[in-house]
């Protein structure tokens, strides 16, 4: 999925990323930036690859963490989510 001849990472087309062999995770993100609809995309295109949708797993919680992602400068990181890190690289390992 190229959009405005723009590849996903560093100018990369479908193509090039359908040659990616490495095990990857594809988290999905708030707003614009990394939208659902893009990381299932990505992830349909990476053949080793896990799909992770964020907002699944924060639901109830989604106003909140935004919240302090604005209280601490544009940065956050749940506990939850080293959880799925931590069983990905358990898996691939």
């Amino acid at each position: 999925m190229v959009n405005n001849n723009r590849g996903y990472l560093a100018g990369l087309s479908d193509d090039e990323i359908e040659k990616i062999q490495i095990p990857a995770i594809v988290f999905s993100g708030p707003g614009g930036a990394h939208p659902q609809h893009t990381a299932e995309k990505l992830d349909k295109l990476l053949p080793n690859s896990t799909l992770v949708i964020s907002s699944e797993y924060y639901s109830e919680t989604w106003e909140a963490m935004l919240n302090q992602i604005e209280e601490k400068g544009g940065e956050y990181f749940d506990a939850s989510l080293a959880t799925r890190i931590d069983k990905f690289i358990k898996g691939i390992l």
